[in-house]
């Protein structure tokens, strides 16, 4: 019997943002707090209660996530608190707030009561807080005044911290600081030891830096042999400091070295996401795709919302090969790569929804990126 999985619903709640990060795809989007209404809030929840209640959710979900997306979901606290309150008495219900860190203020008495594991149970609302680290953040991530964000965003975690809040940290390593991947690492690690001895419930255990890989597109033969060269000798600077981690740890700080399986994306199959304007598409990387329309499913306001979703899941179960490893990449000793279907579809020169949608080699930049890490990842495990 197939073990019951969770639906996951991207909610873009915010499309403002405080921050101005140079390799941010939403570009003129954050310069507009455009919200979910009332109604479309309301019809959300409606149609959600009929999906929990539907023979098709009990058969294959044990629970809905709802993540709050943006821009920077945090600006619209109301929002935020209208969920929790709504969904205060359902234990099949939870939810991750992505946020910049920049100001939670007016969301901390949420977090005190919703992001600690209590009575055996695990929290309601985790917390993702997207932080490159000092030398990054002062190159990518300032705010709208070009001001330096890392104090705020470290003062916001060491709140989170002192009490001993669920979250995690997400950090991106920008083209133009691929030479800073060591110094960055160091300070990571720095951190997490740091952390980790004041907060139990820390769900932040790794240093995983995920690429801007759109800059990498145009880069000439010389240039992308020239970035390899440069990931490779910052890498080959961190081993040694990873070997000593794993030796009192029994595992890599880096998560380049970890013995991952490749990343497979359940968009379209048991995750969707929500545009602002109760639009629902296949995952929240619709939203920013110029194809964007092929990927929509249903408006929240539809009377026929469940029966469409429901159709459009059963329709990615019947031809996404999600749950099979793509036969381009079965003899593909890499162990850490990511492969965004909407990015497929975007590149994608085949015709047919599913075969753009499917087709998994047509990056070379990105296949040629994550071998190397393959290369370096292999190399390390060789040395421990």
């Amino acid at each position: 019997m197939n073990q019951k999985r969770t639906y996951s619903l991207d909610v873009n709640i915010n499309t403002g943002c405080q921050l101005r990060c140079e390799y941010c795809f939403e570009d003129e989007l954050l310069k507009v707090n455009n919200q979910p209404t009332d109604e479309i809030l309301y019809n959300l929840f409606e149609k959600y209660d009929q999906f929990l209640n539907s023979d098709y959710f009990n058969s294959r979900f044990k629970d809905i996530k709802y993540y709050f997306w943006g821009g920077e979901p945090t600006i619209n606290h109301h929002c935020i608190k209208t969920f929790l309150s709504r969904y205060h008495n359902y234990n099949n219900v939870n939810f991750l707030c992505y946020t910049n860190g920049y100001n939670i203020e007016k969301l901390k008495d949420v977090i005190l009561r919703n992001s600690i594991p209590k009575n055996n149970r695990q929290e309601r609302m985790g917390i993702q807080v997207s932080f490159d680290g000092p030398i990054l953040q002062d190159i990518s991530r300032r705010d709208a005044k070009g001001v330096s964000t890392t104090k705020r965003v470290l003062d916001t975690i060491n709140w989170l911290t002192d009490n001993n809040i669920c979250f995690s940290i997400n950090s991106v390593v920008p083209y133009k600081g691929l030479d800073k991947i060591y110094e960055s690492y160091l300070f990571a690690k720095d951190l997490y030891l740091d952390l980790s001895s004041r907060n139990k419930n820390l769900r932040y255990s790794q240093y995983t830096p995920k690429f801007d890989f759109r800059s990498f597109v145009d880069l000439s033969k010389e240039g992308m042999n020239d970035l390899l060269e440069l990931i490779k000798e910052q890498c080959y600077k961190i081993i040694p400091h990873d070997l000593e981690f794993q030796k009192k740890y029994n595992r890599p700080f880096f998560g380049w070295f970890s013995n991952y399986k490749k990343a497979l994306c359940s968009a379209g199959e048991s995750f969707h996401g929500m545009d602002y304007d109760g639009k629902v598409y296949k995952c929240h990387g619709a939203f920013y795709s110029e194809n964007k329309q092929d990927h929509f499913i249903s408006d929240i306001t539809d009377d026929n919302y469940i029966n469409k979703i429901i159709d459009s899941m059963n329709l990615h179960l019947k031809n996404n090969n999600k749950l099979m490893e793509p036969q381009v990449c079965k003899n593909c000793f890499v162990p850490v790569c990511y492969r965004c279907h909407i990015m497929k579809y975007d590149y994608s020169k085949k015709e047919g929804y599913f075969n753009k949608w499917n087709d998994d080699d047509n990056q070379k930049h990105l296949c040629k990126l994550y071998y190397q890490i393959g290369l370096i990842n292999y190399a390390f495990r060789e040395l421990s």
